[in-house]
């Protein structure tokens, strides 16, 4: 089984604007959307579009929280797990304006031990060789010793922690041992303390953040495609010109298609092709991509070894 937990989701609210945006008139949006987010939640959305069926563990409160547990319970085979929180989910704002966009996060839930305590409780469940994917920003308050304690939980039950969070150093790493991380670009110069990376520093920094006992990465290059690393090998992804509209959960989407095909037996580079095909549906478009969507653009998909 394939566990997802998503600490702090949203309702985002994407809004198309034609006209430049101006500082002191209104705006006035020409489309508009309220999807249920939240990067754990955009995975287990990609893995109901490839059939794969996941836990979806999510912190849920208020009247949005109400609105995101409506929507994801439609996917037919995602398993909702709502923690009951006392505050409603917060509400993004992603505006888009021709070839630009403007995202606006807002802070979201507080850390209570209750919410923390039902979380570990849920997590009992998870076997050996499940995958717990840990995915995007931690509620605000959230205790120095969680990660560490999600990860002695995963490793104690023989399962693989997968993690794609801002909020990572080479020391953490050294401490929690994933099975693998999935940075952006930009998270991964975070990581490294280090800026403007060429395609040609990438292969080095990747033996660097291996160096500290994670086990895999799968770092996501937007419309460069993907490269993928362990220790015995490297893979780069490569993605055809595909128009890249949507900025809001590609990422996301790759890491579903990828583990999901690689908890199914396949191997790294199918799993890597499935896992972009799912990236580029989703950034192709504004609205919600569909299974169809994915499997047209398997084929453009290319994997070399480096």
């Amino acid at each position: 089984m394939i566990f997802t937990l998503t600490l702090n989701p949203s309702i985002d609210y994407y809004l198309t604007v034609d006209q430049p945006l101006m500082d002191t008139e209104v705006n006035r949006a020409t489309h508009e959307q309220l999807k249920a987010g939240g990067k754990g939640l955009n995975v287990s959305y990609a893995l109901h579009k490839l059939a794969i069926p996941s836990t979806a563990i999510a912190v849920l409160g208020g009247f949005s929280g109400e609105f995101i547990k409506e929507q994801v319970s439609k996917q037919q085979y995602v398993n909702l797990i709502p923690i009951t929180a006392p505050a409603a989910n917060r509400i993004n704002v992603k505006i888009y304006q021709e070839d630009k966009n403007l995202n606006i996060n807002a802070k979201g839930i507080q850390a209570s031990t209750e919410i923390l305590a039902e979380i570990f409780k849920q997590l009992q469940q998870v076997q050996s060789g499940d995958y717990v994917l840990v995915c995007g920003s931690l509620l605000k308050n959230t205790p120095e010793t969680f990660l560490q304690e999600i990860a002695d939980l995963t490793h104690q039950k023989q399962a693989h922690l997968v993690l794609d969070l801002e909020t990572l150093s080479l020391t953490k790493l050294c401490h929690l041992k994933p099975f693998m991380i999935k940075p952006n670009l930009y998270e991964f110069e975070l990581l490294l303390q280090k800026q403007n990376l060429s395609l040609d520093e990438i292969p080095g920094c990747l033996d660097e953040v291996l160096a500290t006992g994670v086990e895999s990465v799968l770092l996501s290059l937007g419309e460069k495609g993907a490269v993928y690393a362990t220790q015995s090998e490297k893979v780069r992804l490569l993605v055809s010109a595909i128009p890249a509209i949507n900025k809001v959960g590609p990422g996301d989407a790759m890491i579903g298609g990828f583990i999901g095909k690689l908890s199914t037996g396949s191997d790294i580079v199918e799993a890597l092709k499935w896992g972009g095909a799912a990236g580029a549906a989703v950034a192709a478009t504004l609205e919600d991509s569909t299974r169809d969507d994915i499997q047209d653009l398997y084929p453009h998909m290319k994997v070399e070894r480096l």
